[in-house]
């Protein structure tokens, strides 16, 4: 199984703008959580490093950058039969 964290900010300035306090909230915890920024108006992710969410590091994430910007996922690995 996969994990996934994406966090949305709606356009370049505003990634760059909140970009040190991202890294910041997320250099703390290295673990296995794929972490993804979406850039809205340029429809364009970007992919960072792994790292460790629980309840409380997603709320911290959600008080940043607002609940409706930060989804957590998780995904099955899919594998073909041969």
């Amino acid at each position: 199984m996969t994990k996934e964290i994406w966090v949305q900010f709606k356009n370049m300035e505003s990634y760059r703008e909140n970009e040190v306090k991202l890294c910041t909230l997320l250099r703390k915890t290295p673990g296995e959580c794929i972490t993804y920024v979406y850039i809205k108006d340029i429809k364009n992710v970007r992919e960072l490093y792994a790292y460790f969410f629980d309840e409380k590091r997603i709320e911290l994430l959600n008080d940043a950058f607002g609940e409706e910007n930060v989804r957590y996922q998780e995904k099955e690995i899919k594998r073909d039969r041969i």
